[in-house]
């Protein structure tokens, strides 16, 4: 867990995913080689005995929710954007993260 709070949880404000995580920022102090381009919830991988991380969530650049990063809760496009923002400003994607989205599988999600 992260050095300032002793049980720190991320929750998917659309489809509910909880996980523990082990720090949020851009710089993971156990990944000393990764600069992230957003702040985000991280967590060490459990896979890897080196120094490598997986990166479970933000918050949405739009709205300011907590999303997964799920393809039906987010996407990453220079900044994260809850999907909820991105269908309702979707013709200001370029046309190829258009096309992109419109083959994503659409799944109901928390209300």
């Amino acid at each position: 867990m992260s050095d300032n709070k002793e049980s720190s949880n991320f929750v998917c404000s659309l489809c509910d995913f909880s996980a523990p995580y082990d720090y949020f920022g851009n710089k993971p102090p156990f990944a000393k080689a990764i600069i992230l381009m957003e702040k985000a919830f991280v967590i060490k991988d459990p896979f890897s005995p080196e120094s490598k991380h997986l990166t479970i969530g933000g918050f949405c650049s739009v709205c300011d929710k907590p999303v997964c990063v799920g393809q039906n809760c987010s996407v990453f496009y220079t900044k994260r954007f809850c999907m909820t923002c991105t269908k309702d400003n979707i013709k200001e994607f370029p046309a190829e993260i258009q096309q992109e989205l419109k083959k994503r599988p659409t799944t109901s999600t928390k209300d």
